[in-house]
């Protein structure tokens, strides 16, 4: 016997999106923000309950938006945030550069050290 059920499930969804970039369909370099922004925005209109951590100042549509970030944290970044560029290793200061190096440096030597470990 088939039973039709008229319940409807209300999920509770929490989305954090990336913050490199402003979410705001304004800067369109991160597809993960622009996919989560889309998903945030179907979810409320299906009538879920979205938790929405953001990176700009204009709230994306969803039940309840915490913005992480706000665009005024965005001003050191030079270039445009359309470009990515901006991510590159150039734009790192000395400190973080340096200390890249050193983990880099780091890994290579325990891999090397367990390569010769399992050879002999």
């Amino acid at each position: 016997m088939y039973r039709s059920y008229n319940r409807t499930m209300q999920l509770t969804l929490h989305i954090l999106v990336n913050p490199t970039v402003p979410t705001s369909e304004e800067y369109t370099a991160d597809a993960f923000n622009q996919q989560a922004m889309l998903f945030s925005r179907l979810f409320t209109e299906k009538g879920h309950i979205v938790y929405f951590y953001g990176t700009s100042q204009t709230p994306v549509k969803s039940s309840t938006y915490y913005p992480i970030l706000v665009e005024s944290d965005y001003e050191v970044v030079t270039g445009h945030l359309n470009c990515g560029n901006y991510l590159t290793t150039h734009q790192l200061s000395s400190e973080v550069s340096s200390e890249k190096d050193r983990l880099i440096t780091l890994y290579v030597t325990r891999r090397l050290e367990k390569m010769l470990d399992t050879a002999t």
